[in-house]
């Protein structure tokens, strides 16, 4: 959070960044929070039918955002002449 990674919240500018830290400690002390591994809780197939399905969701979008380029270009291209 500290961080000047891309994204973080330091790096975006977020105000009292050291307040929110410490309610996040207190919140993790007071929930005695553990993480949840779900693909220990959920079925084999049914966890790697997710997973597929987000890869090709993932995909989908990605070729899509190559088809929005093109027709971004094409429309520039349009717009220009």
């Amino acid at each position: 959070m500290v961080g000047k990674a891309p994204g973080s919240p330091t790096t975006r500018g977020v105000v009292n960044v050291a307040d929110r830290i410490s309610r996040i400690e207190k919140f993790v002390s007071w929930g005695n929070v553990s993480p949840v591994l779900f693909e220990d809780i959920v079925p084999r197939e049914m966890w790697r039918d997710y997973w597929d399905q987000l890869g090709a969701i993932t995909n989908a979008m990605r070729a899509a955002q190559v088809k929005a380029l093109l027709v971004r270009q094409h429309i520039m291209k349009f717009s220009h002449s």
